[in-house]
C-alpha cells in the first residue's frame, strides 16, 4: 500500500461531511467558530490530497459527500463568508487523479458549476485565480475525444457562465494569468461550437497570442483550445491560427543544422500538438486547412521520422499526388515544401515511387 493510501486513512470524511453540513446561523460568533470548524477540516484535506496522486483519498472524499456539501457552501453562502480554503479543498478533492479522472464523477453527482460560477463576482485575486483553474479544470475532465460539442455546454450556458467568464476575460484590472486561463476555459466550453460575434474575434486573438508564452502549460493548453474551436468548422478560425503560428514552424526548419530537428519539435510533441496537427490533417475540414496542418507537420519533422507509416504516407502523398495523378489536371509543385519533406529521415522511399522524379521535373518551368 502506498504512503498516499496510508495518510488517506487519517481523514474521516463522514466527520467532515457532518462539520460541512452545521448550519452556518447564528451569531457572529458562532458564525466565527462555525467557520473555524469547516476551515480546519478544509485545511486537512489540502494538506492531504494537494499535488498528490492519492486515488483513494479522493474516492473516499467523494462517496462521502465532501465535494457536493463544498459545492452546496459555495452555491448559498454570502460571498463575503466564503473562504479560501473551502475552494482549495474543492480543488485539491478533483485533481490530480493517478488511474481515475474525479472530475466527471464529481459533476455526476452534483453539478458544481452554479456554484463555481457565483464566485466570480468575488473581489479577491487569489481567491479569483483558483475558482478559475477549477472551473478550468472541471470543463477539461468533461471533454470527450470525439467532434461532439461540450457535455456541459448546456448546463453552463443556462446560468451564463460563458458571459461571466468573458466579462472577467476583459476586464482591464485582471492579471494575464486569468486572462489566460479565461480564453483558454472559453475555448474549452466552446468545442465543436461557433463562438458568439462578440467573442470570436478577442477570443481567438488572445489564444493565438499566448501560442508562444513562456508559460508550458499556457502554450500546450492554448493549442489544444484553438484545436477544439476549429472543430466547429468556422474555417477562419483556423486559418488565422496557422497563419499566425506558421512564421515561427518555418523558423525553426530553416535554423535546424544537419541532424538537428525543427527548435519546436520537443516542446510542440509534448503537448500532443504532433497528434493535433495530424487529427486536424485527417479532418479534411476543407483543402486549405488540411494543406495548412500538412505543411506544419512537413516543417516539424525536419531532421526527425514520422512517428509511424501512415502519417508519412498521407503527408507526402498530399504534397506529391497532384504532380503523379495525371487524371488532377494539375501540373504543380511546391519545391520548398518538397525540400523539407526531403529532409525527413525515412521519406526517400515514399516520395520516389511512382516515377516521380521524372514527372517532378516535367512540372519545374523552364527558364
Amino acid at each position: 500500500m502506498s504512503q498516499s493510501d496510508n495518510h488517506s486513512d487519517i481523514i474521516d470524511y463522514s466527520k467532515v461531511v457532518e462539520t460541512l453540513r452545521i448550519p452556518f446561523v447564528g451569531s457572529e460568533i458562532e458564525k466565527q467558530n462555525i467557520s473555524k470548524q469547516q476551515k480546519d477540516v478544509c485545511l486537512k484535506i489540502i494538506t492531504e490530497l494537494k499535488d498528490k496522486t492519492d486515488d483513494k483519498g479522493r474516492q473516499n472524499a467523494i462517496n462521502a459527500g465532501v465535494t457536493q456539501e463544498l459545492s452546496y457552501i459555495l452555491e448559498s453562502r454570502n460571498l463575503s463568508e466564503i473562504s479560501l480554503p473551502l475552494i482549495e479543498a474543492f480543488d485539491c478533492i478533483t485533481f490530480p487523479g493517478d488511474k481515475v479522472d474525479f472530475r466527471p464523477i464529481i459533476y455526476e453527482k452534483y453539478d458544481p458549476f452554479p456554484g463555481l460560477i457565483r464566485l466570480l463576482e468575488l473581489k479577491d485575486n487569489e481567491m479569483l485565480r483558483v475558482v478559475i483553474k477549477i472551473i478550468c479544470s472541471m470543463i477539461n475532465g468533461g471533454i470527450k475525444d470525439n467532434n461532439s460539442e461540450h457535455p456541459y455546454f448546456e448546463s453552463i450556458i443556462s446560468i451564463d457562465g460563458e458571459n461571466k467568464i468573458f466579462s472577467l476575460f476583459q476586464r482591464a484590472d485582471m492579471d494575464n494569468k486569468i486572462r489566460n486561463m479565461c480564453a483558454i476555459y472559453i475555448g474549452r466550453l466552446f468545442k465543436s461550437q461557433e463562438l458568439p460575434e462578440t467573442m470570436k474575434q478577442p477570443i481567438i486573438d488572445h489564444l493565438k497570442s499566448i501560442t508562444s508564452d513562456q508559460d508550458e502549460w499556457t502554450r500546450s493548453e492554448s493549442i489544444q483550445a484553438i484545436d477544439y474551436l476549429a472543430q466547429n468548422k468556422d474555417l477562419e478560425i483556423l486559418s488565422d491560427a496557422y497563419n499566425f503560428i506558421g512564421y515561427d514552424f518555418v523558423l525553426g526548419a530553416e535554423s535546424a543544422e544537419e541532424n538537428k530537428p525543427n527548435q519546436l519539435f520537443q516542446e510542440i510533441s509534448e503537448c500532443g500538438g504532433i497528434e493535433i496537427l495530424f487529427d486536424l490533417f485527417q479532418r479534411n475540414l476543407s483543402e486549405k486547412s488540411r494543406d495548412n496542418a500538412a505543411s506544419i507537420l512537413a516543417l516539424l519533422f525536419v531532421n526527425q521520422e514520422f512517428p509511424n507509416a501512415l502519417m508519412r504516407k498521407e503527408i507526402i502523398q498530399h504534397f506529391i499526388n497532384p504532380l503523379i495523378n495525371a487524371d488532377s489536371g494539375e501540373q504543380e509543385i511546391d519545391t520548398l515544401r518538397l525540400k523539407y519533406l526531403a529532409r525527413i529521415a525515412g521519406n526517400h522511399f515514399e516520395i520516389l515511387k511512382d516515377d516521380f522524379i521524372d514527372k517532378a521535373l516535367q512540372a519545374l518551368p523552364y527558364e
